[in-house]
């Protein structure tokens, strides 16, 4: 009787691991981005699916809800951009919301012949499309000495990016015929 008892108990065990584990009640179907404005949804879902493809535990896949790991998304999420903030919550029984509070563009840098959007504080936020930065309202500064850009930071001082922001700011604001033009060097 004790064997019957303890066999019996083990099944439901099994069962319940196998239900919430492996069963594909708990796949997952929507993942839902909310707050990007300026970082296209696709590219953070993209990165999501991906990661549903990779195992955890040896025994199961990312795509099932109780085993996609969050923390390890947030990770990947601050190496590739950088935000504000991050919050990715799972809603039963298909669903994870990932929520990002995107930082503010303070000026665009040019460096080694690529472009990228700067935040108050120096920090790479993203790249910048060349073709797109004539349409922005942003200071646009040229890097002609050697490399600056480290570990995703632009090793300038906050105090210069907002003299360059405030800088800019006064001639567009006042100055309307002046044209800062390309090729012109400062300081």
């Amino acid at each position: 009787r004790f064997k019957l008892i303890f066999l019996l108990i083990l099944a439901i065990i099994i069962t319940i691991i196998w239900f919430l584990f492996f069963s594909s009640q708990f796949d997952i179907k929507i993942i839902e981005v909310k707050g990007n404005k300026r970082i296209g949804a696709n590219e953070i879902n993209d990165l999501a699916w991906k990661q549903t493809n990779e195992k955890r535990f040896l025994f199961g896949t990312q795509k099932n809800l109780n085993l996609f790991n969050k923390s390890e998304f947030s990770d990947l999420l601050k190496e590739k951009y950088n935000f504000n903030g991050i919050a990715i919550k799972k809603r039963p029984f298909h669903k994870i919301i990932v929520e990002v509070r995107e930082k503010n563009y303070f000026l665009i840098w040019y460096e080694e012949e690529k472009y990228y959007y700067i935040d108050s504080d120096g920090y790479v936020i993203s790249g910048a499309n060349p073709l797109e930065i004539n349409q922005k309202d942003y200071p646009l500064v040229e890097n002609k000495g050697s490399l600056i850009i480290s570990e995703k930071r632009v090793k300038i001082k906050k105090e210069d990016i907002e003299y360059i922001v405030k800088l800019f700011s006064e001639f567009k604001n006042n100055l309307k015929n002046f044209n800062i033009g390309e090729g012109q060097t400062f300081g």
